[in-house]
């Protein structure tokens, strides 16, 4: 009876001694934890990324950090330079060679095909040898660049042998689209003082030989140039028939007769 007493009572020694134990291990590990927490979130500092959790770092020092590559990592080793330097090199060509072919200035034309021209009035004084010419004479403007031409301030100058015998400026303004052309007509007052010139046009119905200089400001890109087209015409100088017109009741139609000149009644005579 003493006997299992005895080890009752040593068991109940051992068992409260080991209960006592992990107590104390467990509020050991606790205050441990406790402990650790407290250094990882303490004011100022931040847990180094490189110690395993174990350290800390000043929080002003974070972004000073500088990540270390191993020589041999394949994020180092170059793939396709080549390719890509010659893909860049020829796209940048690309560009440069579009670049140049639409925005190069290219010339913008004054044309003619010269026309003859018969003038809207004629005026023949050959006691006063005066011929008065109205008449208008037409141009072409070719726009040959990718953006819009501005022309302005078309001026016309008109020679009759050395002589200077009438100029005109044309104070409107054109818009030439890109790759394309837009006519022009400009009016001219034209006044000669010359026997010869005066009996030509009133006895022999002759034609004139006129020289024509036209100029015309162009504007474009921030560039701005001037054209210039001569052209030698013929000009009718005769002066116009007057007509007489004769209506019939019968055929309801109108019969247009020209008077006869002086100079065809003197030829019939």
């Amino acid at each position: 009876m003493l006997k299992n007493l005895a080890d009752m009572s040593f068991g109940n020694c051992l068992r409260s001694t080991r209960t006592q134990s992990q107590e104390h291990l467990s509020s050991t590990s606790d205050r441990e934890r406790e402990g650790h927490t407290y250094e990882e979130l303490m004011a100022g500092h931040v847990p180094c990324p490189t110690c395993k959790g174990s350290g800390r770092i000043p929080k002003e020092d974070e972004e000073k950090l500088v990540a270390l590559i191993p020589y041999g990592d394949d994020r180092l080793k170059p793939r396709r330079t080549l390719m890509w330097v010659g893909l860049a090199v020829l796209c940048c060509a690309a560009i440069s060679a579009l670049l140049v072919f639409f925005l190069i200035p290219r010339q913008v034309q004054l044309e003619s095909n010269s026309p003859r021209i018969s003038p809207t009035h004629v005026y023949v004084n050959e006691t006063e040898n005066i011929v008065k010419l109205t008449l208008e004479n037409e141009y072409n403007i070719s726009n040959g660049n990718f953006v819009k031409v501005h022309a302005t301030n078309a001026t016309m100058v008109a020679m009759y042998s050395t002589k200077r015998i009438a100029e005109v400026r044309d104070v409107k303004s054109y818009r030439i689209p890109m790759r394309s052309s837009t006519k022009i007509i400009i009016p001219m007052n034209i006044t000669i003082q010359n026997r010869d010139v005066a009996f030509f046009c009133g006895t022999m119905g002759h034609v004139l030989f006129i020289t024509f200089t036209t100029t015309l400001d162009t504007s474009y890109l921030n560039h701005i140039e001037q054209v210039t087209l001569t052209t030698y015409q013929i000009v009718d100088c005769a002066p116009l028939p007057l007509t007489t017109t004769t209506t019939t009741t019968s055929s309801s139609s109108s019969i247009t007769t020209p008077v006869p000149s002086a100079e065809e009644v003197n030829s019939l005579v």
